[in-house]
């Protein structure tokens, strides 16, 4: 619910542009434990769940249907592959959603 005012924002960006931040979402995606993200994977996953929650209408309105799809008992593509026919660099997108938040 909230998308301004978070502990974790000045933080993200100030990783973001120091670094240059780029999210790897395929590191992300292959973790298949819990006990194997790190703090970085952590930092990524928020990034991602906010870019869904509070991005661009179209890729809320992905999200809302592949959770859709899965209740119904369907089997979506990945999100990952899902954001790819929306974005031709995905990482970059979440980078710069989160860079202009």
């Amino acid at each position: 619910q909230r998308s301004s005012g978070n502990p974790h924002l000045r933080s993200l960006k100030r990783w973001n542009t120091r670094f240059t931040w780029r999210l790897n979402l395929a590191s992300l995606t292959d973790k298949e434990e819990m006990s194997q993200l790190t703090s970085n994977d952590y930092r990524d996953a928020f990034s991602v769940v906010h870019f869904f929650l509070h991005g661009p209408p179209e890729v809320r309105q992905l999200f809302r249907e592949y959770f859709a799809e899965i209740q119904a008992g369907g089997a979506p593509d990945s999100l990952e592959v899902q954001l790819s026919r929306l974005y031709r660099h995905p990482s970059v997108a979440v980078s710069e959603h989160i860079r202009r938040w």
